[in-house]
């Protein structure tokens, strides 16, 4: 599969999965709770007639779009299998407020200071909304509201504004969206044309990552180097359990 484009399918792809924000911005954030299970699978339903696909690259709506994002709670709720939920990443799994020792949140920074709900098992599902400007920002969320509107078993928990600031830094004085990656079989250009692009399983699931295609061309280069080697016993560790 070396040197072969990867396609990737984005009409599945959530465009702020792969698109860089506007410049300027104005964001909102929708957190949801899913008290009954029915309702939850309808908002995810509905959401999936709202969400804007990463292949709306070119339409009047390319840098106004909805997406909506999962937490490992929330897709317990919804009612994914046990099995499934352990093949995700454990960092994910795990939350954020149990990382906060290894991601540096202390003091003032920790969890127990964190504005309810966030970091708590509360939070199922969030929406976001992304656009250029205010007004356009506003249509988005009219044309998101549908999907949760009268579901008694799905309630908003928490929103967050988010504009860009008029000097283009973020709130801490740093410039925010500096630079954009490259993500392979994409079609979205990066910030820096010289850079390599990235492999797509680093930001969608089911892709390769660059760790994986690290394990193939260095299996690859075991196998190649193993064949020209004279073998020493017959309980040798296979090429594929050495690179495992």
């Amino acid at each position: 599969m070396s040197g072969r484009q990867v396609a990737l399918e984005l009409d599945d792809i959530q465009r702020g999965v792969l698109a860089p924000q506007p410049t300027p911005y104005a964001a909102t954030y929708l957190v949801f709770h899913i008290g009954d299970r029915a309702h939850g699978r309808e908002l995810m339903r509905r959401a999936s007639a709202v969400v804007t696909s990463a292949a709306d690259s070119v339409s009047p709506s390319g840098e106004t779009w909805v997406s909506v994002a999962l937490t490992s709670h929330g897709l317990e709720v919804l009612g994914v299998p046990s099995t499934s939920l352990e093949t995700f990443a454990w960092e994910f799994r795990q939350g954020m407020a149990a990382r906060a020792r290894a991601l540096g949140d202390d003091g003032e920074s920790s969890p127990e200071h964190w504005e309810a709900p966030l970091g708590t098992p509360d939070v199922h599902v969030v929406l976001t909304a992304v656009a250029p400007d205010p007004e356009r920002l506003e249509a988005a969320i009219d044309r998101a509201r549908p999907a949760y509107e009268q579901l008694t078993g799905v309630t908003a928990i928490w929103r967050q504004e988010c504009y860009a600031l008029p000097t283009e830094t973020e709130h801490f004085g740093y410039r925010d969206g500096v630079s954009h990656p490259v993500v392979e079989g994409s079609g979205i250009a990066g910030s820096n044309r010289l850079e390599t692009p990235l492999k797509a399983g680093e930001f969608v699931l089911s892709y390769r990552t660059r760790s994986a295609a690290s394990r193939c061309r260095s299996r690859r280069r075991w196998d190649a180097t193993a064949a020209t080697r004279p073998s020493v016993n017959s309980t040798r560790t296979s090429p594929r359990s050495a690179a495992t």
